[in-house]
């Protein structure tokens, strides 16, 4: 019984060193945030990949301004 209770003090000991603890959460904390951001920047980019299949692409906006412009000047003649 006494080795158990040594072994039981021990263990106590051990698990309350502040240190321990404190580095083990901030471990925990990098290995989230990391986690967290990889994900973020992979979702970031299939929405961007996803906008740049199916949006217009840039051809289609200067094409469309260009005729809104001649439309206006038919327009104002």
């Amino acid at each position: 019984p006494s080795q158990k209770r040594n072994r039981l003090q021990e263990m106590k000991t051990c698990c309350c060193r502040p240190w321990i603890v404190i580095l083990c959460l901030l471990v925990v904390l990098l290995l989230v945030a990391a986690i967290v951001a990889i994900a973020v920047s992979v979702v970031h980019d299939n929405l961007e990949q996803a906008y740049d299949y199916n949006g217009p692409s840039d051809e289609a906006y200067e094409t469309d301004l260009s005729q809104l412009q001649l439309d206006l000047q038919q327009r104002l003649e």
